[in-house]
């Protein structure tokens, strides 16, 4: 229902704006018509989301908002072949094993998993570190299945009271929270980085980013554990580890982690050399190995290195690329070259105005509050990658137009866009939970509504307290 309503009413939008009378430039006016139109769709998804980002893209054209090579642009910037390059090698730590070897490790550990709070707590960590450097609805895909094994053993051994609905729920929480730690980790780090470079200069690095998004998370993950802790006051026993022995390392295995270690050591050795070596050897590093260049030459190392030699084949096939999420990647161009029309045409500015008018903010920490707030409302309802495109462009503007530094207002949306914890279509990792059927929907509710709070409170201090150094 709700996505045939979203079908009529956004033609309806774009008509009604369209014609309306509006103190704008021509090309803002009908960019106001056509971002009207692709924000409903993008709530009510009568269409896939990547296709309304399209949509959008091809109207923008049509419409003569701007010329299609200012409008495509955005498609090819580099940002999206970082992705795309963090995208394969995810798919070859996937199909080689290594991800869950890593899990079963650890799990296997007794110290580890042996109450129902050390359990809560080891999964909900593994899933954060997993979703650093892989989607979200990955690390939770291969976190689950883990989780719901312990459940189960420790149902079998005679524990009736395992807190099954915290368990699985503060996997798909931690999911989320460990995104923002690194700028692969969601598709929001990137839209904000790629925001900022494109529209102000400004690039924010692998590890100054890490230097902001992992102390975030886990202030998060403090959270999430009092409340875990809170809410298995009372249940008990313990579990039994990790089921079954791991096999051996395969050649795969050992290939995608020396590639994986090699990409995360060049991502940060840029700004490594920015302490420890002279000022022109590390602008050289900066130039010649930019983030999307490493996580390219990564995936590529990986459709050379040989699984297996005789007969020959290597540890990423191309059959593979069809798995990757084409859709956020489309989806990503999209909004990036949105935004950067919102901006151009001086349509960001108009709404920023109006915001602030109708909210009355007028410090730069009300300005942080109001990004971070509006970003984990709206996620609730759309992708976070939607979320993101609609919030960013509109604080940018605002800050702007107060004479503030935007980093920190697109930063606090960007963070804020990963927060949706309330229902099943918040997050893929919220709807894994409830597939497993230990949550109902009031359960994930009531949780939801407490850890968004938690959420916006943590990042709007943290991003503030950044600010203030």
């Amino acid at each position: 229902m709700r996505s045939k309503i979203g079908a009529l009413l956004g033609p309806l939008a774009f008509v009604v704006i369209w014609f309306m009378e509006m103190p704008l430039p021509p090309e803002a006016h009908r960019l106001a018509a056509v971002a009207a139109l692709v924000i409903i769709y993008w709530i009510t998804e009568p269409v896939p989301i990547p296709v309304t980002a399209l949509l959008g893209s091809a109207l923008c054209i049509l419409v003569g908002v701007a010329p299609a090579q200012i409008v495509l642009a955005p498609y090819a910037d580099p940002i999206i072949f970082l992705f795309l390059g963090a995208f394969l090698v995810g798919e070859a730590m996937v199909s080689a094993g290594l991800d869950a070897r890593v899990a079963h490790s650890v799990l296997a550990i007794p110290a580890l998993s042996s109450t129902p709070l050390r359990l809560t707590v080891t999964l909900s960590f593994l899933t954060m570190a997993l979703s650093m450097w892989m989607s979200n609805t990955a690390a939770a895909a291969i976190m689950m299945p883990l989780a719901l094994s312990m459940i189960r053993t420790r149902q079998t051994g005679g524990h009736s009271s395992v807190g099954g609905d915290t368990v699985v729920l503060s996997v798909a929480y931690a999911a989320s929270i460990g995104g923002i730690a690194t700028p692969i980790g969601t598709p929001p780090n990137l839209i904000a980085i790629g925001f900022l470079e494109r529209n102000s200069g400004f690039h924010l690095g692998f590890l100054p980013w890490m230097k902001l998004g992992l102390p975030l998370a886990l202030f998060l993950m403090l959270a999430l554990f009092l409340l875990s802790a809170v809410t298995l006051r009372r249940a008990r026993g313990g579990a039994h580890g990790a089921p079954g022995r791991l096999p051996a390392w395969t050649r795969a295995e050992k290939s995608v982690a020396a590639v994986f270690a090699c990409m995360v050591l060049t991502w940060l050795l840029p700004s490594i050399l920015g302490f420890l070596a002279p000022a022109h050897i590390a602008e050289v590093a900066n130039k010649r190995l930019p983030e999307s260049a490493v996580a390219l030459f990564g995936a590529l190392a990986l459709f050379m290195l040989p699984e297996q030699t005789r007969p020959y084949r290597p540890v990423l096939k191309w059959e593979q690329t069809a798995r990757i999420d084409w859709g956020t990647i489309l989806l990503f161009g999209g909004g990036l070259s949105l935004g950067g029309l919102v901006l151009s045409t001086g349509l960001g500015k108009w709404a920023g105005e109006l915001v602030l008018r109708a909210t009355g903010v007028q410090s730069h920490f009300g300005l942080i509050a109001l990004a971070a707030g509006t970003a984990v409302v709206l996620t609730e309802f759309m992708s976070n990658t939607a979320a993101t495109n609609v919030v960013i462009p509109v604080v940018y503007a605002m800050a702007t137009g107060m004479n503030l530094d935007p980093t920190t207002a697109v930063l606090a949306a960007a963070f804020g866009a990963s927060m949706g914890f309330m229902f099943p279509i918040g997050t893929p990792p919220n709807a894994i939970a409830y597939g497993t059927g230990l949550v109902t929907i009031p359960q994930m509710i009531r949780r939801g509504v407490l850890f968004d709070a938690m959420a916006f409170v943590v990042i709007a201090t943290w991003v503030t307290l950044v600010r203030a150094r």
